[in-house]
């Protein structure tokens, strides 16, 4: 009777460790995925910026991204497409803003990225986009103001 209490308690702890290294390597994977946040701001003045090449005459959008995940992430593009669509389906147009890029973000940094709007209607934008070097492409929604999506 002691083998068979032997075996049953080898039992209970391989399992028992079995799932705990499974739960902890998923957790480590969640952890180490990358997330970004996506913040769109309009008509919006730049004081103090001239020494950069900015104007505090003219309206500028503003794109934040922050890497929220544990993973760096380098920052390539970053724009806005327009709603309205060619007959292809494409977006007829839309802005990519290229101020303060590539931008390379650790953990918990952020880069803000200034987009002028000399002519520029961004009522008529309807996605944030951001590229990262990968080819990843994370979409802001600005009619449902949820997280960003992944592409």
């Amino acid at each position: 009777m002691s083998s068979d209490l032997t075996a049953l308690w080898g039992a209970v702890t391989g399992t028992i460790g079995t799932l705990t290294s499974f739960v902890l390597g998923a957790y480590e994977f969640w952890k180490g995925r990358i997330r970004i946040k996506i913040l769109f701001e309009a008509d919006r003045k730049v004081f103090g910026g001239e020494t950069r090449g900015y104007s505090s005459k003219k309206d500028y959008s503003v794109i934040t991204v922050s890497n929220l995940g544990q993973r760096p992430v380098t920052i390539v593009k970053a724009g806005y497409y327009y709603s309205e669509l060619n007959e292809k389906g494409m977006p007829k147009g839309g802005v990519i803003a290229a101020s303060e890029l590539p931008k390379k973000l650790e953990d918990g940094e952020a880069v803000t990225i200034l987009c002028l709007q000399d002519g520029i209607d961004w009522k008529l934008a309807e996605k944030v986009f951001v590229e990262s070097a990968t080819g990843q492409i994370y979409i802001l929604d600005l009619n449902d103001n949820s997280k960003p999506k992944n592409m």
